[in-house]
């Protein structure tokens, strides 16, 4: 990959993650028209960039994103590149070898306060890997993953997830989209218990309200909590991860 695909596969990426997929909204922050921006990416404008890439190319340079220099915690686990030692295999008709392993991404699935992304004994927490094929994440969250499953009595997402589904939801809050109605978050009551609920915003004077909702309403009512006083005014530690990604045991559906 040369220097203009490098920088037009960038542009493309950070729409999605950074600007909600929306062109408009880095086409704004760059000082721009949309149409001029989305001629670039789309290549329909791209003489003088071709220009840019060739000299680029021969100067032997490439595109390093800002947040690759981003160092992770050491104390959060990440996905891990997978690489097939004695895997076995569905005994499900005639297979010829394995699924290429650089297709695959194991992600630690976790438990109690290692769901945080915090704690010395994290790895204490894991429990096991979930494999995850990349083309159904998106390379923005690929990073900052962590698996969890629904316990046996967690029924307050019912019926969108169920006990015993597993989630997986990504930890970097920048990714983080709460104040968007609809979206499922992995949060953390002020008592330290872990739950996933829908986030609900109410912005006051000098403080924010965090409702945590339930999908079983009638069940599990929802909960009011104030980010100043119940977070130390500290939104991480309320909201440990957007829910990007489940799977679901479909028997009982």
């Amino acid at each position: 990959m040369g220097f203009y695909e490098e920088l037009i596969a960038g542009l493309k990426e950070s729409i999605e993650c950074d600007f909600d997929g929306k062109i408009s909204r880095l086409a704004a922050k760059a000082e721009t028209h949309t149409s001029t921006l989305s001629r670039l990416v789309t290549g329909e404008r791209k003489e003088w960039l071709s220009l840019l890439a060739r000299v680029a190319d021969a100067a032997d340079l490439t595109v390093i994103s800002r947040k690759s220099f981003v160092k992770e915690s050491p104390l959060l686990p990440s996905a891990k590149e997978v690489c097939w030692i004695d895997a076995k295999v569905v005994p499900n008709g005639e297979v010829e070898g394995l699924p290429a392993a650089e297709d695959f991404l194991a992600v630690p699935m976790v438990e109690g306060q290692a769901a945080a992304g915090r704690g010395k004994d994290i790895q204490e927490g894991i429990r096991g890997w979930v494999l995850v094929r990349r083309q159904n994440i998106s390379a923005c969250h690929r990073n900052t993953l962590l698996a969890i499953q629904i316990s046996d009595d967690g029924d307050s997402m019912e019926p969108t997830l169920r006990p015993g589904d597993i989630v997986l939801y990504d930890t970097n809050p920048d990714n983080f989209r709460f104040r968007q109605p609809g979206n499922i978050h992995v949060v953390m009551e002020p008592d330290g218990s872990v739950a996933i609920k829908r986030i609900a915003v109410k912005q006051s004077a000098d403080d924010t309200q965090l409702i945590f909702y339930s999908d079983n309403a009638t069940m599990h009512p929802p909960l009011c909590f104030s980010l100043n006083m119940d977070y130390e005014g500290e939104i991480t530690k309320a909201v440990l991860g957007r829910v990007v990604w489940a799977w679901s045991d479909l028997h009982m559906k």
